[in-house]
Formats: structure tokens, C-alpha cells, sequence
């Protein structure tokens, strides 16, 4: 049936009238069936010059080179062999989910008018024999005169039209990036587009190729200035460097009016430089702009190309080109990404790819009637991605800038053998003396200046503040009232209790009376009973008279006294307490005797409390503490430690620590503040210069050790 059905397309015109894709067809189907060839298909240049399939016999067996594992690396074949125009023959690996399936391809180019315009791509089981070679260069004979009977490449057939196979592996719209094929390059970055901006893509590029030379006879397009920008762009692998000559070159050459470099090293995207700036504002606007764009590019792989006039540009790209376009005021951009070079294994025929893009090449005009050197552009590219390569990795390399001015220090000093002896004691004296040379060590602690004595009034019962006798400041006297509370239950309770003690007294008289008068007529059983109620009414009335006198010592101390002499520290009493309920326990005041001595009162950190507990076991005397206040840090003071809590506290700021208290010498002129802020050093005996000065790194080495082990 299939046979009859070719014959009959066979027999329905000239080659003139005959499509395309219905002779490719026919000659497939015989090229199958009368060889030991398993599936073939044909590939073609379509309208704008892309890679297009016509023609296939067994589909399925060319569906597992559809993957997006292996798309990329089987059209490069393809490319290849069209582009070079020899017939090749490769065992192309495909993984399967159980094993690796070689399969055997041969890539015949289609010639017209000796120039490569399609591929025949055969899979074959064995290597092709004798009679199979000739089967095959008759069958491609055979297309190549059906080709140039037609005069011109086909395009479309009965309304099918050549449809481009996905050119990449995991972003349908991602563009292909050979170094070996530009023009399927941009021929994909045309399509990205669609296809009236394709058109407008293409005049532009081609007016500016007409334009390349300018009238002084200056080649934009020479050997000699790529050969010259790639020299200088290798000259050294510095980041800085690179993007800056990049830039600087690129702009000249591809007569862009300014290009900016964004590189990406597997974090966030920077901007490594911009042409005609030598310094960049990192915080700008702009410079943000520029990373957002940039970093679309890098995330999609795919170039964003912006011109007001194309208006079916993808709107994610849109968006940020737009963004960009409104900071910096330019008329037309183009982002072009920057990728990994591309790695081959000549040992075999299996070419791979994994294309990671590293960076960003934004070119940007300011006049849109005059645009880029396309073709320049596309020269340059590579090689920019690849000297960017290289100055990322370079600075990966570990203690780098270190490394760098070590190396650049023993090539400007040309270190003789006596200079590098001479070094190399000096280095061994400095490490001898870090080990060996004792100096005091200290550790540090923070607190407060306060007086030694103190006194701080706490409410003694629930209540309220009935009146504030005393102010800020104001020197108070031994015993002088400070504050007057009031406490309504506790007047209330000493009513009731006055009360009972009252009715309780006049029933006590009137047993007593009761008593005298009729004891004589009263029975012994009568009289029992009274006397005993005199004694529990006597007891009551004891009790009454104890809670009585309790509950006067009470609201004796509502009227709160001072313990000491001195000035009330607390600030504003009268507009602090005025009226204002308090509960038992609460502090309402302080009063301070600034005449007297003052004390250091520290919080000395838990990870050092090690160090002060061994000084304090070895040594007899007491510990030196030298201080600075943090309103005058030009003046040190001494003072002695005079007592260490046992036990840890945690501060208002939440840090751990342990309390401390040292003692400050009168005869010193210090400025006397109270809870002015200190900054203490306390002594603790002598250790060598390398623990004092990188003790913190020993002792996290340590414990980092240990919590391995």
C-alpha cells in the first residue's frame, strides 16, 4: 500500500511542481527499505537559514533524540557535517534509563550548485559496506539534482512550511551558542523574536554591515584589530583587567556607545565594569537595573535584545529591558550572555556540552539611527567569555590577593639567597618570640561607677503612693522621710480589728461583773461555765491586741525613712510615683551616698571567667584592675578586686557573665558619675605574646576540635 502510494506521488509532476518533502519522502522510503539502514531522515536550511527537518522514515527511532540530554549535542553533528560538507560516520552514545545504547550515524551533506544545503542523517546497525556506499551516493546524487532542477532551496510544500526542531535542552526558547556555527546562532536569537522583528533584525544587521567601513578606510571587521583585542584581552587573567579592556575594546570596535560586563561566579550577579567609568556606584539605581537584567540573562541563557519599535519581545525581558532603559536613557540595548567554554573529548566521537552561563555583554546605543557592528559583536563574544572564564576561576583560587602581593613583593625585591636567609630568621625570630616572650594578659569586663552605699526603697504592702516628699537630687538626711504610702485594706483591717478588741473588752467587763455579783447563787456547773468564758474572751482579746499592734508597724512603715545619708539618684520621684499603685516588693527610690567611697561593679564574660579563676588560685594578692570611663576614655584609673560572685548572671542584654566588684583607690580625680559606664582590664599574671595575642584563635581551634572528636 505504502509503495502504491509512492509511485503515485512519483508520477504527479516535474521536479518543478513536485515538492520537496513528498520526493525526500519516496527517496527515503527506498533508501530504507532497499539497504540495511534501520531509519533516516533528512535536514535542510529553511527560509531564514535555520536547521529544519523535511523529510523522515521510522520516526521512532529518531524519538530518543529528542531528549534534552542529547538534543544539542546531535544537532552540532548535524551542523558539522553541513558546514564542512563530508560525509561522516560516528558512534553517538544515548543514555537509557537501564543502560548506554550506541547507535551508528552517517551524515551525507546534499549538495546544489557545490554548496552544502541539507544532511542525510542514516542509522545504521553495521558499517556501511561497499554496495550500501554506492546505494547512498546515488540517493544523495539523486537529491542534489532534484535540488538544482528546482533552482532554489525549497520552502515550503502544500502549505507545510519548515519547522526548526527545539534547539535547547531545557528552555525551549533558549538560544543555540556555538562557536563553530554563528550563523545558526543568530539565526536562533532571530527567532527568539518572531518573525517580523526577524526582519527588522536582519536590515538593520545587514545596513551596518554596509556601514562597517567608513570613509577614512578604517575596518571595523579586520583580522588585525580581533587578533590585536584578544592579545590584549589575555594578557593577564585579572577580573578587573578583563572587564575593563573588554569593555573598553568591545565599545570601539563593535561601535556600540557604551558596554557593560556583569559576571556571576555561582552567587549573586555583579557588575565588573562599564565603559568610560572608572569607578562604580554599587548602590545606584542604574547599576541594579543593569544586575536584574543581567541576571534574567544568566538564569534563561537566552539573549534580550530590545528596540522601542518591536513590540514582540517576551515580557519578563521586556520588563527589565524597559527598567534598564529608563535609568540609563538609552534608545536600544542588546544582553548577551556569556557561557562556559565548550568542552570535547577528542579521544572520542562524543561531544559534550553543558553550556552554564557566567556572565553578561550589554551593549546599549543612545542615537537609534545608528546601530552596532553585528558581526563584530558576534567575533568578540567568545572570546570574551572565555578570557572571563578563565579571570573568575582565577579568583577562586584560595588567599588569592595574599598570594598575589607576596608574589609581587619577592619580584620587586629579587630576594637574593642572603635576603632569603636573612628572612627566613626573622620569620623564626618572630615565631620564637610569640612562644617565649612573656607580657601580662588581660581580660576585659564591662559594668558601671557607683557608690558603695546605697540604699533602695521597696514597697512594703500593696498600696498607693500618698505623697513624694523628697526630689531629684536633693541631699537627704539619716531617717528623713522619703515617700507616704496608703494602703486601704490594711486601714480597713486595723478598723475591724480595733473594733473587735473594743466589743470584745466590754463583754469581758460584763462576764466579770456578772460574775461577782451572783457566784454565790450560781451552780458549780453555771459557774464553770462563765469562768470559762472570761478565759477565751481574755485570749481573744490578747490576739486582737497582737495583730493590732502588727498592723501598726505596718502603717508605721508607709512612711518610708531613709537608711543612710545622701542624695536621692532617682530621677523625678514626684512625677514617677505621684498617686501611682504599687505592690509589695516594687522599688520606688534610691538614695546614694556619693561622699563616700565608690566601687567598680563589672560583668566579667563567661568564656573568661577561666582565666581569672586560675590567677585568682595562684596569686596571694589582690587582682589590679586598670579602667577608662566611656565619657572620658583619655584617662585610665586603678582600682583592686574585692569580691567575685560564685555564681553566673545573665544582663539585660542577655550576655552571661559573672559579677564582679573592685574597689577604686579615693586619692584618684575621678570624675564621679553615678552608673557612668567603664571599660575595665583585670590582671591575670603573664602569658606568652602569641596566646595574648591570638588566644581567641587557639581556644576556638580547640573547641572546634574537640566537637569533631
Amino acid at each position: 500500500m505504502a509503495q502504491s502510494k509512492a509511485k503515485a506521488k512519483q508520477a504527479t509532476g516535474t521536479p518543478q511542481t513536485r515538492t520537496a518533502a513528498s520526493f525526500f519522502e519516496d527517496l527515503l522510503f527506498s533508501l530504507v527499505k532497499r539497504s540495511s539502514i534501520e531509519a533516516a531522515q533528512v535536514w535542510g536550511l529553511n527560509s531564514i537559514g535555520a536547521l529544519a527537518k523535511i523529510a523522515c522514515s521510522n520516526v521512532e527511532r529518531f524519538k530518543s533524540f529528542e531528549q534534552p540530554e542529547i538534543v544539542e549535542r546531535h544537532r552540532d553533528l548535524i551542523s558539522k557535517a553541513l558546514f564542512s560538507g563530508k560525509v561522516q560516520v560516528v558512534e553517538f552514545q544515548e543514555s537509557n534509563q537501564v543502560q548506554l545504547v550506541t547507535k551508528r550515524l552517517m551524515l551525507a551533506p546534499i549538495f546544489m550548485e557545490q554548496e552544502s544545503v541539507g544532511v542525510f542523517e542514516l542509522i545504521m546497525t553495521h558499517k556501511p559496506t561497499s554496495s550500501d556506499q554506492q546505494f547512498i551516493d546515488a540517493h544523495v546524487r539523486e537529491a542534489s539534482q532534484f535540488l538544482s532542477q528546482r533552482s532554489q532551496p525549497p520552502q515550503s510544500v502544500s502549505g507545510r512550511d519548515y519547522e526548526p526542531s527545539q534547539p535547547t535542552v531545557s528552555d525551549p526558547d533558549k538560544k543555540l551558542h556555538s562557536t563553530q556555527d554563528t550563523r545558526e546562532r543568530d539565526v536562533a536569537i532571530k527567532k527568539s523574536l518572531g518573525r517580523e522583528s526577524n526582519r527588522k533584525y536582519e536590515s538593520k544587521s545587514n545596513a551596518r554591515l554596509d556601514l562597517s567601513k567608513t570613509d577614512s578606510g578604517k575596518d571595523f571587521d579586520s583580522c588585525f584589530d580581533v587578533e590585536a583585542f584578544v592579545l590584549l584581552l589575555n594578557n593577564q587573567n585579572d577580573l578587573d583587567y578583563v572587564a575593563a579592556t573588554a569593555t573598553t575594546e568591545a565599545r570601539r570596535l563593535a561601535g556600540c556607545d557604551r558596554v557593560s560586563l556583569a559576571t556571576s561566579s555561582g552567587g549573586p550577579i555583579k557588575v565588573a565594569a562599564v565603559s568610560g567609568q572608572d569607578e562604580l556606584s554599587k548602590k545606584s539605581n542604574m547599576i541594579r537595573a543593569v544586575e536584574q537584567l543581567a541576571a534574567f540573562v544568566v538564569d534563561s541563557g537566552r539573549e534580550v535584545v530590545f528596540d522601542p519599535t518591536d513590540r514582540e519581545t517576551e515580557n519578563r525581558s521586556l520588563d527589565l529591558a524597559a527598567t534598564y532603559i529608563e535609568e540609563s536613557g538609552a534608545s536600544w540595548i542588546r544582553a548577551i550572555p556569556l557561557f562556559e567554554p565548550e568542552k570535547i573529548d577528542f579521544d572520542s566521537n562524543v561531544h559534550h556540552s553543558n553550556k552554564t552561563a557566567i556572565g553578561v555583554l550589554l551593549l546599549e546605543q543612545f542615537n537609534s539611527r545608528e546601530m552596532p557592528n553585528y558581526e563584530m559583536v558576534e567575533r568578540l563574544t567568545p572570546h570574551v567569555a572565555q578570557a572571563v572564564y578563565h579571570a573568575v576561576r582565577q579568583e577562586g583560587v584560595f588567599l588569592l590577593p595574599a598570594r598575589r602581593r607576596l608574589g609581587g613583593f619577592v619580584k620587586k625585591a629579587k630576594l637574593t639567597r642572603v635576603k632569603t636567609m636573612v628572612a627566613s630568621g626573622l620569620a623564626i625570630a618572630v615565631v620564637a618570640a610569640l612562644a617565649l616572650v612573656q607580657v601580662p594578659y588581660q581580660v576585659e569586663a564591662a559594668g558601671k561607677l557607683m557608690p558603695v552605699q546605697k540604699f533602695r526603697a521597696y514597697s512594703p504592702f500593696d498600696g498607693q503612693v500618698e505623697n513624694v516628699l523628697v526630689t531629684s537630687g536633693q541631699r537627704v538626711q539619716r531617717n528623713q522621710p522619703l515617700i507616704q504610702l496608703t494602703s486601704e485594706s490594711l486601714n480597713a483591717k486595723h478598723l475591724s480589728l480595733t473594733n473587735s478588741l473594743i466589743e470584745k473588752t466590754k463583754l469581758l467587763g460584763a462576764y466579770k461583773a456578772q460574775l461577782n455579783e451572783t457566784s454565790a447563787e450560781l451552780s458549780n456547773a453555771a459557774l464553770i461555765s462563765l469562768n470559762t468564758k472570761i478565759v477565751q474572751l481574755g485570749l481573744e482579746i490578747e490576739g486582737l491586741q497582737q495583730q493590732l499592734e502588727l498592723q501598726k508597724i505596718l502603717l508605721d512603715r508607709s512612711l518610708i525613712r531613709s537608711s543612710i545619708d545622701g542624695s536621692v539618684a532617682t530621677f523625678q520621684p514626684g512625677e514617677v510615683l505621684a498617686s501611682r499603685p504599687v505592690g509589695r516588693g516594687d522599688l520606688l527610690l534610691e538614695v546614694m551616698n556619693e561622699e563616700a567611697d565608690w566601687q567598680l561593679e563589672l560583668l566579667l564574660p563567661e568564656k573568661r571567667l577561666g582565666h581569672l579563676v586560675d590567677q585568682i588560685a595562684n596569686s596571694q594578692e589582690s587582682l589590679k584592675v586598670k579602667f577608662v570611663q566611656a565619657t572620658a576614655s583619655e584617662d585610665e584609673y586603678d582600682a583592686e578586686v574585692d569580691s567575685v560572685a560564685t555564681r553566673l548572671e545573665v544582663s539585660e542584654s542577655g550576655v552571661a557573665g559573672i559579677s564582679i566588684y573592685a574597689s577604686i583607690d579615693s586619692s584618684q580625680n575621678i570624675r564621679k558619675t553615678i552608673g557612668a559606664e567603664v571599660i575595665a582590664k583585670i590582671d591575670c599574671g603573664k602569658r606568652s605574646l602569641g596566646y595574648v595575642w591570638f588566644g581567641d584563635i587557639l581556644d576556638w581551634m580547640r573547641q572546634t576540635s574537640w566537637r569533631l572528636n
